[in-house]
């Protein structure tokens, strides 16, 4: 298992999980707990994937993290029901 992103925070981490299993690739939340190993010295959480999958897992967070933003968003009108 290769540990391919550091996150700030849970939500981070399971943005980041959530899009690479969307692309069935198998991702896993290492860190959650001070007691598990995924955790980095200074208190973030890292994503893993299977290495097989490494190289396909970063060409998708390169392409997420390079996207334009979507300026049209309103998150008033994606509110209302």
């Amino acid at each position: 298992m290769i540990a391919i992103y550091t996150a700030d925070s849970l939500l981070d981490a399971q943005l980041v999980q959530d899009l690479l299993t969307s692309a069935g690739i198998a991702a896993h939340v290492l860190g959650r707990e001070a007691a598990l190993p995924g955790e980095t010295a200074d208190g973030r959480i890292r994503v893993a994937v299977e290495d097989g999958e490494a190289d396909l897992a970063h060409v998708m967070l390169q392409e997420w993290q390079t996207a334009p933003e979507d300026e049209s968003f309103d998150l008033d009108e994606s509110l209302k029901l």
